[in-house]
């Protein structure tokens, strides 16, 4: 996996630190374990950063760009996943977010129930109905990580 280094992150507005309780908590409610990656990722920063350059894109075609990274802390509002969390239960509550995008469109984990998980996008468009696959890891999502060329 990439260097988190590398990404040239700027730090976000949250100054929490990584809220290990809340990540127990709910992975015991909602069944499921967060991937070591993230969580070293969230070790890494978990300011809810932004990247360098305004947007990440999987590749230039797709469109999906990654404004911010969500903050793991009790703060509901606005870097923090849980402004999302009572909406997406309704959903599916075997997602969760971990990104976002220029609007309120999330990218987010989807596990199953044999313990695996893939890397999506969910649009607000769709009510958050419509899951997109991007990647079989957060390891793979982070690896193809590309700047914006629009934002060099």
């Amino acid at each position: 996996m990439r260097d988190f280094r590398k990404l040239n992150l700027i730090s976000g507005n949250s100054k929490k630190p990584l809220n290990k309780t809340l990540m127990h908590d709910i992975s015991m409610e909602y069944g499921f374990v967060f991937p070591e990656s993230y969580i070293q990722f969230l070790e890494f920063d978990n300011s809810a950063p932004h990247p360098e350059r305004d947007t990440f894109f999987l590749s230039p075609e797709d469109g999906y760009g990654i404004d911010y990274f969500f903050s793991f802390t009790d703060e509901l509002y606005p870097t923090g996943f849980l402004m999302f969390l009572d909406e997406l239960k309704t959903v599916n509550n075997k997602v969760f977010p971990f990104a976002k995008d220029g609007g309120v469109s999330l990218f987010c984990f989807r596990f199953f129930q044999d313990g695996t998980y893939d890397v999506g996008y969910l649009s607000s468009h769709y009510r958050y109905e419509s899951y997109l696959y991007l990647a079989a890891s957060f390891e793979s999502f982070i690896d193809q990580l590309q700047i914006d060329p629009d934002m060099i």
